[in-house]
């Protein structure tokens, strides 16, 4: 009846299922990215979404580490959450190193090329997993969040309905980005710390230090470096600085370098900066920072122009979309259709000459659809000799013929 209720998820929460084994601190992992159904200011005082990228350690539900991102999460919302979960010096702690495993869903973040490369490189495995029962804790985790925290913020998304219009509280000043954050950390602290879990009978802070299996650490410096995606392409330092992605970036340690050529290693979404290393070597040589970096007010700028951009393309759509319709003359005896609207021929003369009616481009391939022809050997190739049809003997036949 549940089926019927609610759906297929609901009904699976009828079925048996398998229980997994206890594990021990960091031998498994989840990670999740959450949208957080609350509305925060920007620093230009327009409101925006938020998102929370975490890891929980399944066996002592520790939150090991966590990231906010406004507007939308990314790759890089993956790999600083991850940053944070495995460090244990400074700012980070005292949980940490690596996992044995991370348990991750489709979602296109998780199974982009430069977060597999990054674990890869760590030596971290990933299990795609297809279902969110599959990774109960950290969708525990979210719920839990949602419930005890996101809900008591102002400008909570899912408050209840005063009437058709208007939410409980819509109308609070809402948070700014950096009290939202800050708000984050002391509820993931207390989590941590305070609340207990049923299933161990500790806090996850006393149950991973009541755990004494040994941690695989590792270097914030070579933690960076194998986060990091690059191209191997190599480019040389010239008198502008390196050449990447149709922009210079000054190295900053470049005096005497004119010439050298490296391969540049980049941070996803980090446009700002690049990392430097010898094409033969793979030497570190430090960091370039982007020459000639626009200001704040001409970025502001380019963003308004594009929305305005935006806007205008819209508008066209849904013109050329309503210039589409063929439209008929309603009729109230028996005849051909009468077609509506008429024009004349300087407007259908118009309409052909317009810019819309070049070529329409073929769609872009990917590499792997690409057609290569086969081409025949060189001509100074030596090359078997393939017998002819004519000589092959038809099954059955008489070879004494």
């Amino acid at each position: 009846m549940a089926g019927l209720r609610e759906g297929i998820p609901a009904a699976r929460g009828f079925d048996p299922a398998f229980k997994r084994p206890v594990v021990h601190r960091n031998e498994v992992w989840e990670a999740d990215h959450q949208h957080v159904p609350v509305r925060v200011v920007m620093p230009d005082g327009s409101l925006s979404r938020v998102w929370v990228t975490w890891y929980e350690d399944r066996a002592t539900s520790m939150v090991m580490g966590w990231a906010v991102t406004a507007s939308s999460a990314h790759r890089d919302s993956v790999l600083a959450a991850l940053r944070s979960a495995v460090l244990t010096g400074g700012d980070y702690g005292p949980a940490g190193g690596l996992p044995a495993l991370v348990r991750i869903d489709g979602g296109a973040d998780f199974v982009s090329k430069a977060v597999r490369d990054a674990f890869g490189a760590l030596g971290v495995p990933l299990q795609r997993v297809f279902t969110p029962r599959h990774k109960g804790g950290v969708e525990r985790l979210n719920r839990t969040a949602v419930s005890r925290f996101f809900a008591d913020l102002p400008r909570y998304t899912k408050a209840p309905l005063l009437d058709h219009r208007r939410r409980a509280g819509q109308d609070d000043p809402p948070l700014t980005y950096e009290a939202f954050v800050s708000l984050l950390r002391e509820w993931v602290e207390r989590h941590n710390t305070v609340d207990v879990v049923a299933r161990t009978g500790m806090t996850p802070l006393q149950a991973w230090q009541a755990d004494t299996t040994p941690l695989r650490e590792v270097s914030a410096p070579d933690l960076r470096a194998y986060m990091m995606s690059g191209d191997d392409h190599p480019r040389k330092i010239t008198s502008h600085g390196v050449q990447f992605h149709g922009r210079f970036y000054m190295p900053e340690d470049g005096v005497g370098r004119v010439g050298t050529r490296v391969r540049v290693r980049f941070m996803p979404h980090h446009a700002h900066e690049i990392d430097l290393y010898t094409a033969a070597g793979n030497r570190y040589l430090g960091r370039a920072v982007l020459a000639d970096e626009a200001s704040e007010d001409e970025r502001r700028a380019v963003l308004k122009s594009r929305s305005a951009r935006d806007r205008e393309l819209r508008r066209a759509l849904k013109s050329s979309a309503a210039g589409r319709r063929d439209r008929f003359a309603a009729s109230t005896q028996a005849g051909p259709p009468e077609r509506l609207p008429r024009m004349t021929s300087a407007q259908a003369a118009k309409e052909l000459k317009g810019a819309g009616q070049g070529p329409i481009p073929a769609p872009r391939q990917r590499a792997t659809e690409r057609y290569t022809p086969r081409l025949g050997p060189a001509p100074g190739w030596a090359v078997p000799d393939v017998p002819s049809l004519t000589k092959i003997p038809r099954r059955g036949a008489n070879h004494d013929e």
